[in-house]
């Protein structure tokens, strides 16, 4: 999940009739068979971690990173509505706090242990226009830029992003949904950019009913779907080690 999901959902509503546009990757970067795509935020850097601190430094607010229940911040405690909430990830655009977000823990190690499997690593994540001009190659899918780049599997900490590769790709690619997190315990879609989606509309709505801890995404999940949940690291090592051996990567 990163800060720029909320804020690249909220644009879109402004732009539903733009174009989408082109993906123009270099060939450099998927003339390998054996690419992995990977996420940045809260796979190799702790952006909630960085972004719930910021907010309590800017709002006096005591969130943690347990109050990120779903993918769009306005779904949450503390962020307010849907413009409050665009309002405050604009300012923190203008800080450099996302840039000091610390490493997750063990990720350095296990970029490092895929590399000398001899695996090409190649970093997919959601920023907005501004972050990617100049410095990448940007779509609105995550499923065509692993297309793209002929990936052979995508780790990732969004729920959304498993699903719709799984369900969307004619030669579906396994995912590694990584992290405990609670914001890939669920799912949300574009139908929740209204205001009854608010968190705190929606408790109201819901009677004070704590609504999030009947929803699971695994429930959305097709059967056969190849999406494997990871804690950490460690756990992504020992898969690709074993789907290897068996040939299944």
């Amino acid at each position: 999940m990163s800060v720029a999901a909320s804020e690249l959902e909220l644009r879109s509503r402004e732009t539903s009739g733009a174009e989408e546009e082109s993906l123009d990757i270099p060939a450099s970067l998927s003339d390998s068979a054996s690419v992995i795509a990977c996420d940045l935020d809260d796979v190799l850097c702790q952006t909630n971690l960085a972004v719930a601190e910021w907010h309590n430094e800017q709002y006096g607010t005591n969130m943690t990173l347990d109050d990120f229940y779903y993918h769009y911040y306005w779904k949450n405690p503390y962020w307010g509505g849907i413009q409050e909430t665009f309002t405050k990830v604009t300012e923190l655009y203008k800080t450099d706090r996302l840039y000091e977000a610390a490493p997750i823990p063990g990720a350095r190690e296990g970029v490092q242990a895929l590399r000398d499997m001899g695996f090409k690593l190649i970093i997919v994540t959601a920023r907005v226009r501004k972050f990617k001009k100049g410095r990448g190659h940007g779509s609105k899918h995550i499923f065509l830029v692993c297309a793209k780049l002929n990936a052979r599997l995508l780790i990732d900490d969004s729920s959304e992003n498993a699903l719709q590769l799984v369900t969307t790709l004619s030669e579906p690619i396994p995912v590694l949904l990584f992290g405990q997190y609670e914001w890939n315990k669920r799912i949300s879609s574009h139908a929740d950019s209204v205001e009854s989606m608010v968190f705190e509309n929606r408790l109201q709505i819901e009677g004070g009913r704590e609504f999030w801890k009947e929803e699971r995404f695994e429930d959305h999940i097709p059967d056969g779907a190849q999406i494997r949940r990871v804690k950490d690291w460690e756990e992504v090592v020992e898969w690709v080690k074993t789907a290897r051996a068996e040939n299944r990567l």
